[in-house]
């Protein structure tokens, strides 16, 4: 039998770590409303094909990830492609249940856009070969024994991130993606 558990922990992080992670924040922000105003504007025109009795259009996956990029890089922004990809993967499923439970009238309505200036209660999302979790080094380690905490390392876009290590995840688990939010300027992971 399978279990989906999530596990979340607060990360330690500097000033530059702070200032990257909320940059992943905003070009995750961008790409969703990129693929947002796109995906109205394909509905819209589907509209009127399938009114027409015609087959509606919709971007593939890659089209989806050049178009977004192309954006994003257009407006000088730096940006993570697994980021921006995984953004992608979790707007196509919400999109499409969105439309479903439309559909249906069971929804609360189309999907809004994501708020580019305030990143509270904001997340993004990465795979599982962006990141790897290490121990603490033996100079470290000994500093926090001193104060009774338990630290980890998360290596993540080339930067070394503390997390403070409150559970161990269960025997024989595997962790399948991470993901960052922003809660009351805290950042925290979830895996």
């Amino acid at each position: 039998m399978l279990i989906n558990l999530g596990y979340k922990y607060r990360l330690k992080v500097s000033k530059s770590q702070k200032q990257l992670l909320l940059n992943h924040i905003f070009a995750h922000n961008q790409a969703w409303n990129i693929l947002l105003n796109e995906s109205n504007k394909q509905f819209e025109a589907n509209k009127l094909l399938i009114e027409e009795q015609l087959s509606p259009i919709y971007l593939s996956a890659n089209e989806q990830d050049n178009l977004v990029k192309r954006i994003l890089r257009d407006r000088n922004l730096k940006f993570n492609t697994k980021v921006v990809q995984q953004t992608r993967v979790n707007f196509n499923k919400t999109f499409k249940q969105t439309i479903k439970n439309i559909k249906s009238k069971s929804g609360d309505g189309m999907l809004k856009f994501k708020d580019s200036k305030n990143f509270n209660n904001q997340s993004f999302e990465t795979t599982r070969e962006q990141y790897s979790i290490l121990n603490s080094t033996q100079s470290e380690q000994a500093e926090l024994v001193r104060k009774n905490s338990k630290y980890k390392i998360l290596r993540l876009f080339n930067e070394s991130f503390k997390i403070r290590w409150t559970r161990d995840f269960p025997l024989n688990s595997k962790v399948s993606s991470l993901t960052i939010s922003f809660k009351d300027n805290h950042f925290y992971v979830s895996f």
